[in-house]
């Protein structure tokens, strides 16, 4: 009987171990067990667009900044196309010495749970803000520049579209 509850015990305690340690590296996607920010590629915005991505940067430390920051190029037909498989985020960089324009989609559903915090974080830096469920439009005036974010809102995905207006 003293056996058979330190087995049964033994493997109570296996079984939690083992959930605790799957659910750390599966729910969370870190090891210290902190939830992924599925925003934190915005974090300096406006100041860089997505993740060290500028408006007025040049096209090869664009393309060198996606590829350190795990994208790889899917296509490079008239632009310059690149996907992150982990978080699943395309990013389009038109083939052009300097970036004027950036396109973003979104496709994972932390990115498309997180919706309202996005938008909410665009209108607390723009100048002006235009919010509908599936439009939005975000203008910004900058140091060095103004420009232009629309969002467009599906029900799989987010697709960001940053123009450049003016530069000073």
């Amino acid at each position: 009987m003293i056996f058979m509850n330190r087995l049964r015990a033994g493997f109570y305690l296996f079984l939690i171990c083992f959930t605790a340690s799957c659910s750390g590296s599966l729910v969370s996607g870190t090891e210290s067990g902190e939830p992924v920010n599925p925003l934190a590629g915005f974090t300096d915005f406006p100041d860089s667009l997505f993740e060290g991505l500028y408006l007025g940067q040049p096209l090869a430390d664009a393309r060198n900044n996606l590829l350190q920051n795990g994208f790889e190029a899917v296509d490079s037909s008239g632009s310059f196309n690149y996907w992150r498989q982990g978080d699943s985020i395309e990013v389009i960089v038109p083939d052009a010495a300097k970036i004027r324009t950036l396109k973003i989609m979104l496709h994972s559903t932390a990115c498309l749970a997180a919706k309202q915090r996005l938008l909410n974080g665009f209108s607390a830096s723009a100048e002006r803000a235009r919010q509908s469920a599936q439009f939005s439009v975000f203008d910004y005036q900058c140091n060095d520049l103004d420009f232009k974010l629309t969002v467009f809102s599906q029900k799989d995905f987010i697709r960001l579209n940053f123009e450049q207006q003016i530069s000073k």
